[in-house]
């Protein structure tokens, strides 16, 4: 269904709420989460993990989308919708 190389490992994006901050910074469903604030995520359990319990309400993700690669995203909840 998406078209994700063999080498890039991370959680898929299955579902992003359009009112939400991750949706305002251009995340998108079939992106893949490769990092949370530094730490490597490997699968949806990790992503589920790391942002369980955040220490503030900004994130750091590095991302792997189809059409621009490899980029960085700083999600603030703060700002939603």
């Amino acid at each position: 269904q998406f078209k994700i190389p063999a080498n890039v490992h991370g959680a898929i994006v299955s579902e992003v709420d359009p009112s939400s901050a991750a949706a305002d910074q251009g995340i998108r469903v079939g992106d893949v989460i490769l990092s949370i604030n530094h730490h490597t995520v490997k699968n949806a359990d990790d992503a589920v993990r790391l942002t369980q319990h955040p220490k503030d309400r900004i994130t750091l993700l590095h991302i792997w989308d189809s059409n621009a690669g490899s980029r960085y995203v700083t999600v603030d909840e703060t700002k939603a919708g």
